[in-house]
Parts: structure tokens; sequence; C-alpha cells
């Protein structure tokens, strides 16, 4: 028995450590992509020379959420894999596979872990809080593309159960009402 909660101790040791070390290396990867902004100018020459994925850079006000945004043929890679396309298990922020910037869906689906170290979605949280989102200057998020630089003004905030009805990046008129 004790040399099984040895070696348990032990692989939960490992997994712990290389969680802090993965997260530590995306905190540098960051710095590096910021490297590329200026303000609301984005130098995406830069960026997809670094990374040819990249397709956009998302900034939430008054989060952390400052990200290069990227895009490949699927919606797993960059789940564990980040922007300089190392194995990570942060991951990075990335665009689903079927939408277009360029045409703008119906509905774009930006997706990024919630981890608990400030970094990727984790500061979405705040935009539960009154104080955060009865300040109007919280309400903007900027997308910028290469064609474009795009404003959303957020008008509702909610959690919900899980469920896959946010999957769908195209709808017909009603469907898209409803």
């Amino acid at each position: 028995l004790t040399i099984v909660l040895l070696g348990i101790l032990i692989f939960s040791s490992s997994k712990i450590v290389k969680h802090e070390v993965d997260l530590d290396k995306n905190k540098k990867v960051i710095e590096k992509t910021k490297e590329f902004i200026d303000k609301d100018k984005v130098d995406f020459k830069g960026l997809k020379e670094k990374n040819p994925d990249t397709i956009g850079y998302i900034r939430v006000n008054n989060t952390n959420i400052e990200y290069v945004v990227v895009q490949t043929s699927n919606n797993d890679y960059y789940l564990n894999h980040n922007f300089n396309k190392d194995k990570n298990i942060a991951g990075w922020i990335f665009i689903d596979y079927r939408n277009n910037l360029d045409e703008l869906n119906r509905n774009t689906i930006i997706y990024g872990h919630n981890i608990i170290n400030d970094l990727m979605f984790s500061t979405l949280r705040y935009t539960l809080n009154s104080s955060w989102y009865n300040n109007p200057d919280n309400l903007d998020i900027t997308l910028n593309t290469p064609s474009k630089q795009l404003k959303a003004r957020i008008f509702s905030v909610y959690v919900i159960e899980d469920t896959n009805d946010y999957l769908y990046v195209n709808f017909g008129d009603e469907d898209y009402t409803n």
C-alpha cells in the first residue's frame, strides 16, 4: 500500500510540476507576442512569420485577455499547443475552424482554457461581477484581423449548464433570431 501511495504521490507531483512549467512557458510566449502589438496596432506580418496560423488579436477591457488568436483545420490542436506550436497544457486562444473572420459568421466561436493563473480566458470570471459589467468601459471587445479592426459590445453575461448549442456557426434567419 505504501508503494502504491508513493507512486501516486510521485505521479501527481510530476503532473503539478509539468503544469506549472507549461504555465511559465506560456507566460514567456505571451510576452514575446506582445512585442508585435502597439495599442491597437498589430504587426500581423511579424506574427505570421512566427506562426502562420495567426488570424487575429483579441482584447477584452479590464481583463487579462489580450492575445494573438490562431486558427487551424481543427478544434483540437491548440487545446494543448501554444502559439509557438509547442505542446503545452494551457493551449492557446483560437477560433473555431469553421469560422471565417473575413466574412464574419453570425456566431464566431473563440476558444481558450480557463486556467487558474490569470492566463487565457480565466479572467472572464470578472465579467460576472456587477462592478465589472456595470462599467461601460469594460463592455468593449476588440478583435483585430489583418484586414479590419472589429469592435463588439457585450450586452449579456451569464453562466449556463454544459451544452453544445453554441457550436453552430451558420444559422438561418429564424434559427438565429431564436
